[in-house]
Formats: structure tokens, C-alpha cells, sequence
């Protein structure tokens, strides 16, 4: 039952985010967003509605398959000519406490087990605001963080910026349809998804 249940959401939600995209895409008026790179200075980018991006977090299991089915080769070709940027939060460490926080008041953690954690998480990272820098490193596309007082930071990961609401939303797998065919986009798809 969860697999039925499961694939009839997403059909559902691609369905309603496919809309959402089109409609989107159909006007092409160039933005900006005032970000960070990596080292921290401050960079205005300016994108349009024929660019896809992507709010993304390096702990979050949902952006890894995301990266991956963006880089799996039956359509990694296709996607490479289109602009995709990445935008990760001006700091990551904040959400990964929360979410060990949960778990230490769920039961699942004790407060030891989270401390030890997080400073071998921070350790490993080597001073990066970022939970897993080596995310970055087949990512293949721009990426960058947000500025720390941005108001239009991504609230759930991954999520796709949408110039007409000025915010980061869902988003349906099949926006990337229009740049690649249905075969090459269902090998890619199951492969990484393990359908």
C-alpha cells in the first residue's frame, strides 16, 4: 500500500507543479538574487525563467538524488545545456541541530550521542557552513548560498525558485521533461529512484 499510495501523490503533485512550471516558464523576465559563493562575498546573480534553480541542502537525502538524477548520463548531456543554479542556506549547522535536537527529544538520540555527532559532523567539515562540502564537488552546475538575511531562502529541500511567487516551492521531476525526451529522463529516473 505505501508504494501505491506514494506513487499517486507524486503523480498528483507533478501534475500540479508541472502546471505551476509551465506557466512559469512561459514569460521570460530576467531577476536577481543577491547570494554568497562559497568563501562568503557577496554576488548578485541574474537569472531568467528559462534557468531551474534549485534550493538544495548537502544532508538532505532528497537533494543527493536529485544531484544524481541531474548528473546520471542518459540525461546529464541534455541538462548541461541548460543554466541550473544551486542555492544552499547561508548555514547549514543551524537545521542539522534542529534535526538532531528532534531526535534527542524523540528518543532516538541521547544528548551525548548528538554532541559527539555534531562536533565529528563540524570536524569533518573543516570550518564549512556547510554540513557536507564534498556535495559540491560533482555537483556540475553554479552553486551558492544565500545571503544571511535573504526573505527568500528555501524552507524544505530540494525546492525550485519560482520568479513569479518570489519564492522557493515543490517542484515535480518532470520540469526537466522539456530539455531532455521521456526515455533518457525514465532511465535516469529509475535508476536512481530504484524503481
Amino acid at each position: 500500500m505505501y508504494k501505491s499510495t506514494s506513487r499517486l501523490l507524486f503523480v498528483l503533485f507533478n501534475a500540479l507543479v508541472l502546471t505551476t512550471a509551465l506557466a512559469c516558464a512561459q514569460s521570460n523576465q530576467s531577476y536577481t538574487l543577491s547570494v554568497l559563493d562559497m568563501r562568503g562575498n557577496p554576488k548578485t546573480i541574474t537569472l531568467d525563467n528559462s534557468c531551474l534553480v534549485f534550493g538544495m541542502a548537502t544532508w538532505c537525502p532528497h537533494s543527493k538524488e536529485l544531484k544524481h538524477l541531474i548528473n546520471h548520463p542518459s540525461v546529464k548531456s541534455d541538462l548541461d545545456r541548460v543554466r541550473i543554479v544551486f542555492i544552499f542556506e547561508n548555514n547549514e549547522w543551524p537545521t542539522v541541530k534542529d534535526q538532531m535536537d528532534d531526535l534527542v527529544k524523540a528518543g532516538d538520540m541521547t544528548q551525548e550521542d548528538e554532541n559527539a555527532n555534531l562536533a565529528e559532523f563540524q570536524h569533518r567539515a573543516a570550518g564549512s557552513k556547510l554540513f557536507d562540502p564534498r556535495f559540491l564537488l560533482d555537483l556540475g552546475h553554479e552553486f551558492y548560498r544565500m545571503s544571511q538575511n535573504s526573505s527568500v531562502s528555501p524552507r524544505s529541500f530540494p525546492s525550485l525558485y519560482s520568479a513569479t511567487n518570489h519564492a522557493f516551492q515543490g517542484f515535480s521531476s518532470n520540469i526537466f521533461l522539456k530539455f531532455c525526451s521521456e526515455d533518457q529522463f525514465n532511465v535516469a529516473y529509475r535508476n536512481v529512484y530504484h524503481e
